[in-house]
């Protein structure tokens, strides 16, 4: 059985509605499940099992995780036998991810929780966050609270005129 492969790394910062995180994509051979070693590098890890229906993309999210930090992240692709251990591929490499600093500005903070990874305007905002959007720009001095006006163009004006 081959070892599964890492498809993709993302490290995030703390919004309202996540703590500071790493997610890692892996592409997966065909199997049950699959097990990950993570933890800060140089520390004990910790060993998390992950079922699995196939082959193909699986994501993992370690969380919550200090900022600035450095984790380690290995990986094993399991098949479960009838009346015998689960027979597993070795070990992937481990893969060294430093979890990103959180934002210092409240409102980097907040844009980032109502518009997700990227902060992308025309996305609606996440609907987790307990605070609406409006409720941010509404009490700001640079952008008046309009109605008439979609919640992502407030917000790309509160950018430009902040400068962020």
């Amino acid at each position: 059985m081959r070892a599964p492969t890492f498809s993709s790394v993302q490290a995030s910062p703390q919004t309202l509605d996540f703590p500071n995180r790493i997610t890692i994509t892996f592409d997966v051979p065909a199997c049950n499940f699959m097990q990950v070693l993570w933890g800060l590098k140089g520390s004990q890890p910790v060993q998390e099992k992950i079922d699995v229906s196939g082959s193909g993309p699986v994501g993992f999210t370690a969380e919550p995780t200090q900022p600035g930090s450095i984790y380690s992240f290995s990986a094993q692709a399991c098949m479960n036998m009838p009346l015998a251990p689960a027979k597993c591929s070795p070990w992937t490499v481990a893969v060294d991810v430093k979890a990103v600093r959180n934002c210092h500005s409240l409102l980097k903070f907040y844009l980032q929780s109502f518009y997700g990874e990227h902060g992308l305007p025309g996305q609606p905002p996440s609907k987790n966050s307990p605070v609406p959007v409006r409720w941010l720009l509404a009490g700001s001095k640079f952008v008046p609270y309009d109605p008439s006006v979609p919640y992502y163009k407030r917000a790309a004006s509160a950018r430009a005129v902040l400068g962020i």
